[in-house]
């Protein structure tokens, strides 16, 4: 045999060698999907959305109290006007001082149920926001599975190296500031 039969033979058994390789490679990667798991409250508390929520939330909470702590500065004003007379002024402050209460438990009650309203809208929206973002992430990263960790007993155990929580929260408020093109 000559030198170049040789030749085309080797090569032609390193092309079916590499070949090969490069099929079970890839068959290997395609049986065994590619896993992680975040920390749901880590991710849902680094958020970016979650924190201008919560500014604006609080932001909002704060004029409401300005106006409970104003009825209540009035309230206790009235009471110490208040002596234990049966006077007309006094029978009309007492009036007042009911009528002013009564207000102040009406508003308290109210601020009370619109900040929780406008705690579980807010948080519907950022949960659905993230989830996208999630979606979004695995999609890039090619992952088939990507678990949340939350301490319900979902995920159990799992080994740190699977831990992406860092790499989603980064990606996330990348993708929420605008910074990441699809």
């Amino acid at each position: 045999m000559n030198k170049t039969k040789i030749f085309y033979i080797l090569l032609g058994l390193l092309f079916l060698f590499l070949t090969g390789n490069l099929y079970y490679t890839y068959s290997l990667h395609q049986k065994v999907p590619k896993t992680a798991y975040i920390n749901l409250q880590e991710v849902f508390s680094n958020f970016q959305m979650t924190k201008e929520y919560g500014a604006k939330l609080q932001s909002a909470n704060q004029s409401k109290k300005l106006l409970l702590d104003s009825l209540e500065f009035r309230i206790t004003t009235l009471k110490n006007e208040l002596v234990p007379t049966k006077s007309s002024i006094s029978s009309e402050k007492q009036q007042e001082l009911n009528a002013l209460q009564e207000q102040y438990d009406a508003f308290q009650q109210k601020f009370s149920n619109e900040g929780n309203d406008q705690l579980n809208s807010l948080n519907t929206q950022i949960y659905k926001q993230l989830n996208q973002y999630v979606k979004d992430y695995g999609e890039v990263h090619h992952y088939a599975y990507i678990y949340g960790l939350e301490g319900s007993g979902v995920i159990m155990y799992a080994r740190n190296d699977k831990d992406i929580t860092k790499d989603v929260i980064e990606f996330i408020n990348n993708e929420y500031a605008g910074k990441i093109k699809k």
